[in-house]
């Protein structure tokens, strides 16, 4: 997760030179477009464009892009874990073996359809 956050703000700060550097070519909407086409939401932009207007510091749109991203993040996870039918699954287990990984998610979803038929079977 640290490692993503490093290149999260990597990309960020790329992507505020860029903004800054044609912020007067480009109208808001335009530069709203072009974060949206790279993912990034529409908070996120709003924070990059108060920078750009001068409303808050270069700090501060980071800190709060961040924070809000957190919360975001946070809330996701509360949301899976209510979902009985999510299976969690630590890609470090597995060395990270995208091969080993797909296996697990295809044998856990094999099982689901397996009981799920039995139980209607049942019925």
């Amino acid at each position: 997760m640290e490692e993503h956050s490093k290149e999260f703000l990597e990309k960020l700060k790329g992507l505020l030179a860029f903004a800054k550097e044609h912020k007067n070519a480009l109208e808001h909407q335009e530069i709203v477009d072009y974060f949206k086409g790279i993912s990034l939401t529409e908070t996120q932009s709003e924070k990059i464009l108060d920078y750009l207007d001068g409303a808050c510091t270069l700090e501060d749109a980071i800190y709060k892009i961040k924070r809000d991203t957190r919360h975001f993040a946070k809330r996701q996870i509360t949301w899976f874990k209510r979902e009985k039918h999510v299976t969690w699954i630590n890609k470090k287990d597995y060395n990270y073996d995208e091969d080993k990984i797909l296996e697990v998610m295809l044998e856990s979803i094999k099982k689901d359809i397996l009981e799920e038929q039995s139980w209607l079977r049942s019925d």
